[in-house]
C-alpha cells in the first residue's frame, strides 16, 4: 500500500468520493467544474 492508499483510508468516506470525481480527466474539465459549482452549492445550502 502506497501513501495515497493510506491518506485515502483517513478521509470520511463522502470527501473520498467527491475528490474522486473532482479529479477528473483533462477531457472532461468542464465535468469537474461543473461538479465542483455543485458541491459548493449543495454545502453552502446546508449551512
Amino acid at each position: 500500500m502506497g501513501g495515497s492508499d493510506r491518506m485515502a483510508w483517513s478521509l470520511p468516506y463522502e470527501v473520498f468520493i467527491s475528490l474522486r470525481y473532482l479529479k477528473a480527466k483533462r477531457r472532461q474539465r468542464s465535468l469537474s467544474v461543473i461538479t465542483f459549482i455543485s458541491i459548493a452549492g449543495v454545502a453552502v445550502g446546508v449551512m
